[in-house]
């Protein structure tokens, strides 16, 4: 049920995100692409559940170092500024 809840709450947050942030002209094709790529992470989700061992063991400790180092990944992604020169002052871009 958490999970649930959880996945339909971020499905409306990313739609929501799109309408607000993505200019009219091309919302229908970052649609098309997110839609895309949630369809496909559900593929590969479950190619991976039936990829794994059926021993409970082997399967659950192969799931969570996957998911570890999944985690380890996102943290570590940390996009860095650049700056920029305008004239005699530093501009961070992105802030």
């Amino acid at each position: 049920v958490v999970s649930s809840a959880a996945l339909a709450m971020s499905k409306l947050s990313l739609d929501s995100t799109i309408q607000r942030t993505v200019r009219d002209d091309i919302q229908t094709s970052t649609f098309a692409r997110s839609e895309t790529t949630l369809q496909l992470s559900w593929v590969v989700g479950a190619g991976v559940g039936i990829v794994l061992p059926t021993r409970p063991g082997i399967g659950f400790s192969i799931a969570t170092a996957v998911v570890g180092a999944s985690i380890a990944v996102a943290m570590g992604f940390r996009p860095q500024r650049r700056r920029r020169r305008t004239g005699d002052t530093a501009v961070a871009e992105g802030a």
